[in-house]
């Protein structure tokens, strides 16, 4: 029987289709967006480059959306800064890309299987 749908496996979730995990691409559980990396793994804390675009997926792997986050440069791995991403997740770029905010705002999603 082909596998199809979200598993987690020892070293995280997959998203199957056809019996095929999902690769570099965006899922749905939920209410939440969750990216599949190279390997096919949902992708954690990281700044996303698809289509074009940047997206940002949390410490729990949800896209953020209509917030703050906390991001880590991709240019500079030791810095990070607070970025906007507006309702479809896509970061808000006004001036600088990396500009720096005084405030905090985390998130808490889970991935709902």
């Amino acid at each position: 029987m082909e596998k199809n749908g979200w598993d987690k496996g020892e070293d995280g979730y997959r998203y199957y289709e056809n019996g095929e995990p999902v690769k570099n691409n965006w899922r749905k559980s939920g209410d939440f967006w969750f990216f599949l990396g190279n390997d096919g793994l949902v992708t954690k804390d990281t700044l996303i480059s698809f289509k074009g675009e940047r997206y940002y997926v949390n410490q729990d792997g949800a896209m953020v959306t209509n917030s703050w986050a906390w991001v880590r440069n991709p240019d500079n791995a030791s810095s990070r800064s607070w970025c906007y991403f507006r309702n479809d997740g896509k970061l808000r770029e006004s001036g600088s890309k990396y500009k720096s905010y005084p405030f905090q705002n985390r998130l808490s999603t889970r991935l709902f299987i």
